[in-house]
């Protein structure tokens, strides 16, 4: 999950956003849908052998353009006691310096007109961004102009745009009603499948203030909706405006739909975080990572930040897409039963795999396993630490405590929040993360806490997201 803190929406930013929304390597897929054409067979995969199962606590393997490093945080276990393991996968892209060739864009603008973006003229504010949209675009893109509420409209259907007629339907927008996502969502998604193109980058950017109170308004359904498109090719953007938005939701959405999530709050960092999103855009070198991590001598209790897909002892966590040189991380907590007599036990199978956007490529999933060898030895056991895992490993526990935190406040449970805050002061006395703009967020444990409990509703919501924002990025 990608979550960021941006700014206040500006024409010439957001404009910046849709336009580089489309450049991304996405892979095209099939949508069951009336007249909808069959797109050519695409290229058979590569197939990648398997890594070696065996006892070893850390491996290091290729999956495409992808460098993968799974590591255990110690290689030997004590027989006399249970424990819980993490496991660290980490990924990094192929740094890439070639400039790929620019493919046509198929995207829909899903904008909400509910009643609240009447508010602090969160609606005139996005009329501006998107005027002109059209004269940025080139002449191979095609865009769909989709309005929701309580009801979704489609404003103009997907085809080369019209500047005049654009600007007049974005002119004509007018705030009322509930707030239907899902609405909205679906009848963008049925604009994309009309007369499909190969090779074409299809993308829906959701652009709301609020919370969905209309259609499938559950974060499960919305997140599964968003995962189904992403699926069949179409990656889901979700740019939330004004303080009380659901940024939970919205960054599930994106996390689930292979994009990216935006907080707009912040009006002077507007351009760094778009210019950021285009310049990843370009570089994409793979799309549709996944990583699979199955428990085999070990209980997988659950992964740290990410929502995956879990399968009895299995999870699938859809990391998304990685530009050049871009890294992340997925940790995962594990708890290992002893009193086996066996010296060597497997506890835990990778695999990762994704779709080469350089050249389209399905790379098939690669393999490893990771184990450790039992003793009897306590002091042994706790000094057989893997010291490379342990800056991801902290990270992640910071990152948690930030999210225990956040959540406890949000219900209530003040004790709660002040006994995670304790326990964050004790590693790190000030929080910061890097935003996608390069811009270093900074927040104290005391001022992330009088945050949470202020009185004031502006405060509370900046420190929330912050809270969430820094949690994401500590653990990813």
């Amino acid at each position: 999950m990608l979550l960021q803190l941006n700014g206040k929406v500006t024409a010439t930013a957001l404009s910046t956003l849709l336009l580089g929304s489309g450049f991304g390597l996405f892979p095209v897929g099939r949508f069951v849908a009336p007249r909808a054409p069959e797109p050519e067979p695409g290229p058979k995969p590569i197939h990648v052998p398997f890594g070696p199962l065996g006892s070893n606590s850390t491996a290091h393997t290729k999956v495409g353009p992808l460098s993968v490093d799974a590591l255990l945080s110690q290689s030997r276990v004590c027989l006399a006691e249970d424990g819980t393991l993490y496991v660290d996968v980490k990924i990094k892209a192929d740094e890439s310096t070639a400039e790929l060739e620019r493919r046509p864009i198929d995207f829909a603008l899903v904008l909400d007109v509910s009643g609240s973006m009447a508010d602090d003229n969160k609606i005139g504010l996005m009329k501006q961004a998107c005027l002109g949209l059209g004269e940025q675009l080139g002449s191979k893109d095609r865009i769909a102009l989709v309005s929701f509420s309580t009801m979704a409209q489609t404003l103009l259907p997907l085809g080369k745009i019209d500047n005049a007629e654009f600007d007049r339907a974005v002119r004509a927008l007018v705030a009322q009603g509930g707030t239907n996502i899902s609405d909205g969502i679906a009848l963008g998604a049925a604009e994309l499948r009309k007369n499909a193109r190969e090779g074409a980058a299809r993308r829906i950017l959701l652009l709301t203030d609020g919370q969905p109170n209309q259609g499938d308004a559950t974060p499960e359904g919305l997140s599964r909706l968003c995962g189904k498109l992403y699926h069949d090719g179409v990656s889901v953007t979700t740019v939330g405006l004004g303080l009380d938005v659901n940024g939970r939701l919205l960054s599930d959405m994106a996390e689930s739909g292979g994009g990216t999530y935006h907080f707009v709050d912040d009006p002077q960092r507007i351009r760094g975080i778009y210019d950021a999103e285009l310049r990843s855009l370009r570089s994409l070198v793979a799309s549709g990572v996944k990583v699979t991590i199955e428990g085999v001598g070990a209980e997988l209790q659950d992964v740290i930040e990410w929502t995956p897909e879990r399968s009895g002892n299995k999870v699938t966590i859809n990391v998304g897409d990685l530009d050049s040189g871009r890294s992340t991380k997925v940790v995962a907590r594990l708890r290992v039963k002893t009193g086996r007599d066996k010296p060597i036990a497997d506890l835990v199978r990778v695999s990762v795999s994704c779709t080469d956007a350089r050249v389209r490529q399905e790379i098939s999933p690669q393999t490893v396993a990771l184990g450790v060898t039992f003793t009897d030895d306590l002091a042994q056991a706790r000094s057989s630490t893997i010291q490379a895992a342990q800056p991801d490993l902290e990270s992640a526990q910071v990152g948690e405590l930030i999210e225990t935190a956040r959540a406890s406040a949000e219900r209530g449970d003040r004790a709660r929040m002040h006994a995670a805050l304790a326990e964050l002061q004790a590693k790190r006395k000030t929080l910061e993360y890097t935003a996608r703009d390069g811009k270093v967020m900074k927040m104290d444990t005391v001022q992330l806490g009088a945050a949470l409990e202020s009185n004031s509703f502006e405060e509370r919501a900046r420190g929330s997201l912050f809270s969430r924002s820094a949690a994401s990025a500590e653990c990813k």
